[in-house]
């Protein structure tokens, strides 16, 4: 969907961007290998009636934005702005800031989970690497799918500054 992808390639290629509230709600996120290993012992365990939150971690983008700044010496300016600053500007939260309602209304409690299955799960600091060595690869930072328009952006900037 390239909704997370749309803040590592901010990361990666910009001086500077926009992000609601610098980046700091949080959201839950399942890693791929994670889920994997829940169904698979999911599966194995005779106890098929109870109901799990399977996500992996809850991260906001700020930390995703650290362990970037960390592994790949980046430092770009995360410009904050709030949901009245998005609504006077229209500027459509989750559509044009991906992954981001202002507030933490994604999360969600994994504690049954982490109790009943007995694996490591993944973490910001896993799965960065990962992530970065793909976008970098495979989608060699191309322009992502979704977000705000660029042009509107610097604009916006410019109103901020």
């Amino acid at each position: 969907t390239d909704r997370l992808y749309y803040w590592f390639h901010k990361m990666m290629c910009q001086d500077k961007f926009i992000a609601g509230n610098g980046g700091k709600n949080l959201i839950s996120y399942t890693d791929v290998e994670d889920f994997s290993k829940m169904i698979i012992q999911a599966m194995e365990v005779n106890n098929n009636h109870i109901i799990y939150n399977a996500n992996s971690f809850n991260a906001s983008h700020a930390d995703f934005f650290e362990t970037i700044k960390k592994a790949e010496n980046k430092n770009p300016e995360v410009i904050s702005v709030d949901g009245k600053f998005c609504s006077e500007n229209e500027i459509k939260q989750w559509l044009d800031l991906p992954l981001w309602i202002d507030g933490d209304y994604f999360t969600i409690d994994n504690s049954r989970l982490k109790n009943d299955f007995n694996f490591k799960f993944s973490s910001v600091e896993n799965i960065v690497p990962i992530l970065l060595d793909y976008y970098s690869n495979t989608l060699k930072w191309r322009k992502p799918k979704v977000g705000m328009d660029d042009k509107k952006e610097k604009e916006l900037m410019e109103i901020i500054s």
